[in-house]
């Protein structure tokens, strides 16, 4: 009997989530709570009704225009950085986002997306709909230029992208550059480096947020997770970057401090010339002397 009950609940759950994907949420309350009264244990189908019930309330329909949508997939992206993970109502509707804005086409020629101080980029999409191949294209083609407006979450999506299409070199350096450039911007959602994911949560058992985040790129250097290419230019761009924008005179946040002797360690790995190797060790030791320790020790090894 209850075999015979998922079976006829299964295709009224699809059709609600055939009509959640258009943006009809009220047809797709109706389909989902129909399937539920046929099967109360119908997997998945809480998370669907929630997201139909979550853009009702914050009145989306088929004309809500595309700025809205790309709002609203900030304040869930900033939420899911906080908690440090991602909920099944949040990748829900990110993947509902997605498709919606591919299927109305609301990109310009280069696929982005401009709405006030978000840059907003296509590939965000193809990501949270699992297509990964089409990411890592269109990301090959807009990250080309160091000087992308895009923020640091595309490197992520881009590591993700070459990852899930198996090509290794290519997932290293966008993992590299998410966590040189801002590691506070990974999207949890659709993460797909596993070891670098525990890697982080060892370091959110240890410390606070701030830290956790700030810690990420020297530990996942430090376990062998990623790879920095010789003279690697991005990197001594990111030190010099970081240099300039905080003032001497001020103290950093225990986030950049972590941050910034995380880019130390980098710029040194990719100096194999050994040319700036003192300068940087000095600023290493100053800025954290046992970390400092840990360093040589790790490079001793190896």
């Amino acid at each position: 009997m209850q075999t015979n009950l998922f079976s006829d609940a299964f295709p009224l759950q699809e059709q609600g989530i055939a009509c959640l994907k258009k943006f009809e949420f009220s047809r797709a309350l109706d389909y989902l709570q129909q399937a539920r009264d046929l099967s109360a244990d119908i997997p998945n189908n809480r998370v669907y009704f929630e997201a139909a019930q979550f853009c009702l309330a914050n009145q989306f329909n088929i004309t809500t225009p595309a700025a809205q949508m790309v709002s609203l997939w900030e304040m869930l992206h900033q939420e899911q950085t906080f908690a440090a993970e991602a909920n099944a109502l949040q990748k829900v509707l990110f993947e509902v986002f997605a498709r919606r804005l591919l299927d109305i086409e609301a990109f310009d020629a280069s696929g982005v997306l401009q709405h006030g101080d978000i840059c907003f980029h296509i590939s965000a999409c193809y990501m949270h709909a699992n297509q990964f191949e089409a990411a890592r294209q269109s990301l090959t083609q807009q990250l080309s230029d160091d000087e992308s407006p895009l923020p640091a979450r595309y490197w992520g999506y881009f590591g993700d992208a070459a990852l899930a299409t198996s090509h290794a070199r290519e997932a290293n350096l966008g993992y590299l550059r998410l966590l040189a450039s801002n590691p506070f911007d990974v999207d949890w959602s659709v993460f797909q480096h596993r070891r670098l994911k525990t890697r982080f949560q060892s370091l959110l058992k240890q410390y606070n947020l701030q830290i956790a985040y700030g810690s990420w790129p020297f530990a996942a250097w430090q376990d062998e997770l990623i790879y920095v290419p010789p003279s690697n230019r991005y990197i001594q761009k990111m030190l010099e970057d970081n240099l300039k924008r905080y003032d001497p005179n001020l103290a950093l946040t225990p986030y950049e401090k972590h941050l910034r002797f995380a880019l130390l360690v980098l710029c040194d790995q990719s100096d194999p010339s050994g040319n700036k190797a003192v300068h940087l060790r000095i600023m290493m030791k100053e800025l954290d002397g046992k970390k400092f320790q840990q360093y040589l020790s790790t490079v001793n090894e190896r």
